[in-house]
């Protein structure tokens, strides 16, 4: 009898492990996304310049619209579907990690790898 109840307990307490679990992942699912966004966006656009010297603001829109992420276990997506909104907050982050510089080419603002 005292078997049973044990495996009853064990039983309990790996749900709640798993319930705990899930819970934490459903409260920072958001921010996951948004840095998976970031990178992806980050690792198309060094791909790009990898390519090119410099793109100008408008460039690096058409390079990231549509970019989308999700997780692998759920339905849950993150997109850029208004790249515009999206490229100021982008460029400012990518600027501050030191992944991009801004300069001016020919009198118009450009982006180019940062040299390391």
């Amino acid at each position: 009898m005292i078997r049973y109840v044990a495996y009853v307990l064990m039983f309990a307490v790996m749900a709640a492990v798993i319930y705990v679990w899930g819970l934490k992942k459903a409260q920072n699912q958001s921010v996951e996304l948004a840095g998976r966004l970031y990178a992806k966006c980050e690792k198309l656009v060094c791909k790009k310049l990898k390519e090119k010297e410099f793109l100008q603001k408008s460039e690096i829109e058409k390079v990231i619209a549509n970019v989308q992420v999700g997780q692998f276990f759920s339905k849950n997506k993150l997109a850029v579907t208004n790249p515009k909104q999206f490229i100021n907050v982008f460029l400012e982050y990518e600027i501050k990690k030191d992944v991009l510089e801004e300069r001016m080419e020919k009198g118009k603002k450009v982006y180019c790898l940062k040299k390391k």
